[in-house]
């Protein structure tokens, strides 16, 4: 392994562990979480490295590393590979769908309400006559984000009350794909990421959904979820239905 690859390598560890434990990540983490050997000496000349050319940064003196939204951006393009659901989870989903529920709109509500309990962030989505709804704000709000930044936490919010007029704009970017939007490129809140698609159930119009939360939020499993939908959805219904 050349020095660009262990170095991408060691950013998508830093990425994945601070993900998983919101607190900055340190070179002694690292080198206990790299698939390869490498000396501690190693590790700290490739953070520096990687700080230099704006992957990650130390928020405080002696704190580990955190990803930037270039080193986000990177993970997203490099190494996202959604993740398998377990059975419990991938149950709770098929009984969304599966849901006894004639009114095709309350089956969709139901569907999203498990996406929102799966993936503990906040989900939008454009209703009859295109008024967006929310679900799950009480969950991203409890993340150490959220919690420690007042001023993120009003910004967000006033963002949402302004959702008429952006899923507009996010139904321009997604166009035919599901689309990952972080940091500038996220016209809700540029400290945040949403993953934008848009579903429909058979005789429906598409509808523009969006999970939203920190750009710390767990991309893997996020995608993940709505990968299993599309499955989902498309084994539910003979036509093919897909999230687009």
């Amino acid at each position: 392994m050349d020095k660009p690859e262990r170095q991408f390598e060691l950013l998508k560890v830093i990425v994945q562990e601070y993900i998983r434990a919101a607190h900055p990540v340190s070179s002694a983490q690292i080198a206990e979480a790299l698939s390869i050997e490498v000396s501690p000496a190693t590790v700290r000349n490739d953070m520096a490295d990687l700080e230099e050319q704006g992957f990650i940064h130390q928020p405080h003196t002696s704190a580990g590393r955190i990803p930037t939204e270039k080193g986000y951006q990177y993970y997203i393009q490099h190494f996202l590979k959604p993740k398998e659901l377990g059975e419990k989870q991938r149950r709770a989903l098929q009984q969304a769908v599966h849901s006894d529920i004639n009114a095709q709109e309350q089956k969709l509500y139901k569907v999203l309400q498990a996406i929102a309990d799966l993936s503990n962030e906040a989900v939008f989505f454009s209703t009859e006559g295109d008024r967006p709804q929310l679900l799950g704000m009480s969950r991203i709000f409890r993340q150490p984000e959220f919690m420690e930044d007042r001023e993120l936490t009003v910004r967000v919010s006033e963002a949402f009350d302004r959702m008429d007029d952006m899923m507009s704009e996010f139904d321009k970017v997604v166009e035919n794909e599901r689309r990952v939007l972080i940091g500038s490129k996220n016209p809700l809140e540029s400290d945040c990421a949403v993953i934008v698609t848009a579903i429909s159930l058979p005789g429906q119009p598409r509808r523009m959904v969006g999970i939203f939360g920190p750009m710390r939020m767990d991309y893997d499993r996020n995608v993940g979820i709505l990968d299993t939908i599309d499955e989902i959805m498309n084994e539910y219904y003979d036509e093919p239905k897909r999230l687009l």
